[in-house]
């Protein structure tokens, strides 16, 4: 049994200046991520190793300057200059090694 933990962090960028094709104040987009992953793994027999992790993610995006693509967004009000907006979720993973 084991437990992982890590994230990636640093995805970011940050512009003094408006870039003239995305919008008119400064932009930057700005995400973190961080994943857990308990896991257990089997020994069966001398040659079969078999495992199950449960992967549990959660992010955090944010994102400034782009107000010319609110115009042909579906929903304009969500597209720029509103801090971080977060997101989670969960999956499993399953394995079988045979040597």
């Amino acid at each position: 049994m084991g437990v992982a933990i890590y994230g990636n962090g640093g995805l970011n960028t940050s512009y003094k200046q408006p870039i003239q094709l995305l919008g008119s104040t400064r932009g930057g987009v700005d995400i973190d991520q961080v994943f857990i992953s308990p896991t257990f793994s089997y020994k069966a027999g001398a040659h079969n190793y078999f495992g199950v992790a449960a992967n549990i993610a959660v992010q955090r995006f944010a994102a400034e300057g782009l107000q010319y693509i609110e115009a042909i967004s579906s929903d304009p009000t969500h597209v720029t200059n509103n801090g971080y907006s977060y997101s989670s979720g969960a999956g499993v993973r399953v394995g079988w090694l045979a040597s």
